[in-house]
């Protein structure tokens, strides 16, 4: 919106803010991880991390990645520098009574419509 001249601007409330992490998880006694580790240090690498961040505007794990293709403005509005405002978020967690969840949903997934 800012690049067609509307006047926004990203704050974050005293209260502070939601934000989540994604990630990848091994499973014990995987058959393939010579596979997972090349997906691995291939999703670390300045390629992907460099795509990930153009084209979501999301903020990346790896800032020494994006040095390299963000510029200094683009690094400071995702964050990537600012432990303070990381601490700041509230983190998803675990919802309480998650085996309520889980059953509903093994239930949904052995409905036969």
């Amino acid at each position: 919106m800012a690049e067609q001249g509307i006047p926004v601007k990203e704050f974050a409330p005293e209260e502070g803010s939601f934000g989540w992490v994604d990630n990848w998880q091994v499973i014990k006694g995987t058959p393939n991880l010579d596979c997972i580790y090349a997906w691995l240090n291939f999703a670390l690498s300045s390629d992907a991390q460099c795509g990930m961040v153009k084209v979501t505007g999301y903020a990346g794990v790896n800032p020494a990645a994006l040095r390299g293709c963000l510029t200094e403005e683009e690094f400071k509005s995702r964050h990537q520098d600012d432990e303070a405002f990381l601490q700041r978020l509230s983190i998803y967690q675990k919802p309480p009574r998650i085996d309520v969840y889980i059953n509903t949903w093994n239930a949904v997934k052995a409905s036969p419509n």
